[in-house]
């Protein structure tokens, strides 16, 4: 693992949940939300998955703010990838503009 945090510990239950949001990620298939309390460890778990699978370079976006709509939700991933109405695809489907 590239990420080396002493104080990541997945225990078993936790540890089947990492592996189900990796294999996720790695499909490259949904959306996968990590939501939590502050200080719940959201951050750490993402730092450590993005460390993991950086040699694949999943797209993966961080919001430090609450997204509350899916309007906000996809401006917010064009914003991130650099994908603009513009150059986005011209599909029905507004979420294939955000890969």
């Amino acid at each position: 693992m590239g990420f080396h945090d002493p104080f990541v510990y997945l225990d078993g239950n936790q540890r089947d949940r990492y592996d189900h949001l990796r294999r996720s990620v790695e499909a490259r298939q949904g959306l996968s939300l990590i939501t939590g309390p502050t200080g719940s460890g959201k951050t750490t778990l993402l730092r450590k998955l993005v460390a993991d699978l950086q040699a694949s370079n999943p797209p993966i976006f961080f919001f430090a703010t609450p997204i509350t709509t899916l309007d906000a939700l996809l401006y917010a991933c064009r914003e991130q990838s650099g994908t603009t109405e513009e150059n986005s695809s011209e599909s029905a489907d507004p979420l294939l503009a955000c890969r």
